[in-house]
């Protein structure tokens, strides 16, 4: 079998696994622990609220690094923030 075909059929049964399964999947790959939960993401909104700050101070912040914005999954635009950037900068842990 080529290294195309190999793939697709990988791709293809990957596909018909449930969301959980993929994950319990990707961690026996990586070997992170299985009680490691994922962090959250955050939209722009809910850490503006949490600082009470407009959205625009939030898109500053992530233009300047403060917090690392992370894509939205399926979007094209739309970003956010880890909860855990979040949280340490709350904390004075930030850059």
């Amino acid at each position: 079998m080529k290294m195309g075909n190999s793939y697709e059929v990988a791709k293809l049964a990957i596909s018909g696994l449930s969301a959980r399964d993929r994950q319990a999947l990707l961690r026996e790959l990586t070997g992170q622990p299985a009680d490691l939960q994922p962090d959250r993401i955050l939209r722009r909104a809910q850490v503006a609220k949490q600082f009470n700050v407009s959205l625009g101070a939030v898109d500053l912040w992530g233009k300047q690094g403060i917090l690392k914005r992370i894509k939205l999954p399926g979007r094209t635009r739309a970003a956010g923030f880890r909860e855990s950037d979040v949280a340490a900068l709350v904390a004075g842990g930030g850059k």
